[in-house]
């Protein structure tokens, strides 16, 4: 088996080569020092140095100077000419960047919660696409922490307490938990009218709550923590939700879950007025960088319009 060759070492250029080139192709293009040092807003002597300095560098000799004119020696044009275009090719690249921080183009990663990512974000992404016909999206919806970073993603939308971390947040929306069952378990079971009588009832709990944990029910001035049995233990609210819109129990969800799901017709409020839980909140996070890419910038202009309530 052939062992793959090293990479090529990186070019490398003298500290003050760009000064130096510089220098050299204003010369050549007025033929006068004078007018070189004028365009680059330096002195003549200082103009003259530089180019002193590259030819002693090159080992050759770029320009004749006499007392009456300035010309390029053969070596000179000949480096003129690579130079030129070098120097025509930056400008151009720059130029083509700085259209494209402007233009939302591209391929433009988000992640976001199965859920929520289903029944807020999908909503947008058809209308985001026409207003910008360059940019492809794909859209990951995982309840996973996404490293944004590590895996390449340029956005994301996160729920709950946020970690310290390197990346910027804004903050969209609150995210309140109520509790909710069907009629017809309340039927069957009675509605509970204050919350220690959720401990005789049948509750339907997210695995992502400490398991064998109280829940806490706040209505300030008011915190009550509730002892209670799960009859269902989920990793997925909208399994939680199905199940309490069956009539299996009650169970804590969250606001933006119940407004935006089918099943929401099927379901009371249970303790009307009370919150489970500590307060939290939606968040529109993107990496640390100082000039975001402008397809980042569109989604988050959209999102911050459409998701902040």
């Amino acid at each position: 088996m052939r062992r793959a060759l090293p990479p090529p070492p990186a070019p490398t250029l003298h500290p003050s080569a760009l000064e130096e080139l510089q220098a050299f192709v204003a010369v050549a293009q007025t033929a006068s020092f004078t007018a070189a040092a004028g365009r680059l807003g330096r002195n003549g002597s200082t103009v003259s140095r530089r180019i002193s300095a590259l030819e002693s560098r090159l080992g050759v000799r770029l320009i004749e100077r006499t007392t009456r004119q300035v010309a390029l020696t053969e070596a000179g044009t000949a480096y003129l000419a690579r130079v030129t275009t070098v120097f025509d090719e930056l400008a151009s690249a720059t130029a083509e960047l700085s259209a494209h921080g402007g233009l939302a183009q591209g391929v433009l990663r988000l992640t976001a919660p199965r859920s929520y990512g289903r029944l807020w974000v999908a909503p947008l992404l058809a209308g985001f696409m026409q207003r910008h016909p360059a940019l492809r999206v794909e859209a990951h919806y995982s309840d996973r922490l996404v490293d944004l970073v590590a895996e390449g993603f340029d956005v994301a939308l996160r729920i709950g307490k946020l970690a310290d971390s390197s990346l910027v947040a804004r903050r969209l929306a609150a995210v309140t938990r109520t509790l909710v069952a069907s009629k017809a378990y309340l039927k069957r079971h009675g509605r509970p009218a204050h919350p220690a009588d959720l401990a005789q009832h049948a509750c339907l709990q997210f695995s992502h709550d400490m398991h064998g944990a109280p829940w806490v029910l706040r209505q300030p001035p008011q915190r009550i923590k509730v002892a209670v049995q799960p009859l269902l233990v989920a990793d997925d609210a909208e399994t939680l939700l199905a199940a309490a819109a069956e009539g299996a129990g009650i169970a804590a969800v969250t606001d933006w879950l119940l407004e935006r799901h089918p099943l929401r017709r099927q379901l009371v409020p249970v303790l009307d007025g009370w919150e489970v839980g500590e307060p939290g909140a939606i968040h529109l996070v993107t990496p640390g960088l100082r000039l975001l890419p402008a397809k980042t910038r569109a989604f988050v202009e959209l999102a911050t319009q459409a998701l902040r309530r």
